[in-house]
């Protein structure tokens, strides 16, 4: 079975090991969706669809501190094809510096918005 989002967070990850400026990942709207909120919270500079019709991809431009090491330390799947997790609003808890992507009824969101809001859903990713 395959997983085109732990595929796309885990190219990026990788991507940065090696400091690459730019990872090629897979367009899909989910990738799409959790790659800007990424870098609307600082994990990356920048995310560019690419290609045309069937060799659709994304650019995401990585992002590294002053000391050349990257800013994204730790990525981790929540909920798998095989076992997918949710989570109401008030069960929605998180440590200091740790992003957690939601996906709701309303779209995909970080964790602390969607609690705002009042919504629960799927637990996609956390990201440190």
């Amino acid at each position: 079975m395959s997983d085109p989002i732990a595929q796309a967070l885990t190219a990026v990850l990788n991507s940065q090991a090696v400091r690459k400026p730019t990872a090629k990942v897979v367009y899909s709207k989910i990738n799409y969706a959790v790659c800007k909120i990424l870098e609307q919270y600082g994990f990356v500079d920048g995310v560019e669809r690419a290609g045309k019709k069937d060799k659709k991809y994304l650019e995401v431009t990585l992002k590294y501190g002053a000391d050349r090491l990257g800013v994204i330390h730790t990525v981790r799947r929540v909920s798998k094809p095989g076992k997918r997790v949710y989570a109401g609003y008030r069960e929605l808890h998180w440590p200091q510096g740790v992003l957690i992507v939601v996906s709701t009824p309303d779209g995909i969101m970080a964790a602390h918005e969607a609690k705002k809001k009042k919504l629960g859903g799927e637990l996609i990713c956390s990201v440190s």
